[in-house]
């Protein structure tokens, strides 16, 4: 008898498990009117339908490079009040938001073509630049190919620092086991999304119901999906960004609870790259933009007038 309950139980757990977690991955078309803005727009890039949007009517521009795994949703209350000063441009690029991917190709190199690209359809001769996290690396990299393009660069919480007796090895992923890949396309757990989201704010409240479920949407759009197993298969070497002697006005926006790119890879780029002015933003997370969209905007909108 015993043996019996067991086994149903076992068997009504696997089946809670199979419906908490079935989810197949979505085609691009099926989320786009859920998640699109009044102002987005779509451009043709090699094949690729890349989303973006422009907000506001300033006299310069301002161009958003997103982080890595984010999406435009994640910044639309600071975009909201940039653009009451700059025109802002921000796109969701390769492998995700409304972007998604058509190869596997997400390589340094890849992603700046991708920009060069971007930026040359909409005309965009001179800008400021500003990037969170990886988008802030990836800022560097293309001022470094691009000196004349770029007024001034802003980095929030970015990629690229360097501190000692860190490792800094190849980022293990799921996906990387063979045929996880392939039941990721069925199998995606929502809680799991949300937890990495909470895990990223220091203020875990912060994260609203909302953001979690669009967070998890575009996410399970096929090709975003997949996008951290071949993302993590290039190598986006910190020490890019040390290639290059910049002319440009650098600016740091860092976070004193951020467990992604903490103080201490703070104090390395300032060792390594020509920085004009820091702040610091306390009891916050990696996800300045969502925990202290405010404070975030007004910090940056004081880097762009110095």
């Amino acid at each position: 008898m015993k043996v019996k309950i067991s086994i149903i139980a076992l068997l009504a757990l696997l089946v809670l498990v199979f419906y908490g977690t079935y989810n197949p991955a979505a085609d691009i078309s099926e989320v786009i009117e859920k998640y699109r803005y009044p102002e987005s727009q779509f451009i043709n890039i090699s094949g690729l339908n890349v989303h973006y949007y422009e907000k506001g009517h300033g006299d310069e521009t301002l161009v958003f490079l997103h982080g890595n795994g984010a999406n435009t949703r994640h910044y639309d209350e600071l975009i909201d009040k940039l653009s009451l000063h700059y025109r802002v441009v921000i796109m969701d690029y390769l492998g995700h938001g409304l972007t998604g991917a058509i190869d596997n190709n997400f390589s340094n190199q890849a992603f700046i073509h991708f920009f060069e690209t971007f930026f040359d359809h909409l005309g965009l001769n001179q800008f400021h630049i500003a990037g969170h996290s990886m988008g802030g690396y990836w800022s560097l990299l293309y001022a470094q190919k691009n000196p004349r393009r770029i007024k001034k660069i802003l980095l929030i919480s970015s990629y690229g620092g360097i501190c000692e007796n860190r490792s800094y090895d190849s980022f293990f992923v799921p996906e990387q086991i063979p045929f996880m890949e392939t039941l990721s396309r069925y199998f995606f757990p929502r809680f799991m999304v949300e937890k990495t989201l909470k895990d990223y704010v220091y203020n875990s409240d912060s994260i609203s119901e909302k953001m979690a479920s669009t967070h998890f949407d575009l996410m399970s759009i096929r090709n975003n999906r997949s996008y951290r197993k071949y993302f993590f298969s290039h190598p986006h070497m910190r020490t890019a960004i040390d290639d290059f002697k910049f002319q440009h006005d650098i600016y740091l926006l860092f976070a004193d609870k951020d467990r992604v790119h903490d103080l201490c890879e703070l104090e390395n780029l300032k060792s390594r790259l020509p920085i004009k002015s820091m702040k610091i933003l306390e009891n916050t997370g990696h996800l300045a933009a969502i925990e202290k969209p405010q404070e975030t905007a007004e910090i940056l909108l004081q880097f762009l007038r110095d």
